[in-house]
């Protein structure tokens, strides 16, 4: 019983990420196309996860050699952040996205690729679709009662 509910956690989470990647592409529209996903956290280190999560999100999956690369990101951020402030100051002009690119990651080798088996392609849509349907179902009763 348990595996069976650490199976639903991780496919719920994998399903929010894939509906979070969708909001992005329709509201960058084409100037969003993700080829490649950078992928940090201890999730990242289960193999099950990360091939199920290139299967759903149809992108091919890196992933950091960096142990602490929540932390190294959220001080990329920073050191982004302090990029735009020297811009205001009248320093050197660096984007944030130029600023974050121009940094480096030591990734490792192992890359995930997803899947091309239809039948897995077709139970992860089905089960996105159903996880969507539910979700909405769920949260439409709770912003009723607030």
């Amino acid at each position: 019983m348990a595996g069976i509910l650490y199976r639903a956690a991780m496919e719920g989470i994998t399903y929010q990420l894939a509906e979070g990647l969708a909001t992005m592409k329709r509201a960058c529209r084409d100037e969003f196309k993700p080829s490649t996903l950078l992928v940090v956290g201890g999730g990242s280190h289960n193999q099950l996860w990360r091939q199920m999560l290139a299967d759903v999100l149809q992108l091919e999956l890196r992933f950091p050699r960096e142990k602490e690369s929540a932390a190294l990101g959220a001080a990329f951020q920073a050191g982004a952040a302090v990029e735009a402030l020297k811009q205001k100051c009248g320093g050197k002009v660096v984007s944030m996205d130029a600023y974050v690119l121009e940094q480096n990651i030591d990734i490792e080798e192992d890359v995930v690729r997803p899947t091309t088996d239809t039948r897995i392609l077709n139970m992860y849509r089905d089960g996105r679709e159903r996880h969507f349907r539910y979700s909405q179902l769920l949260f439409a009763k709770s912003k009723k009662n607030c």
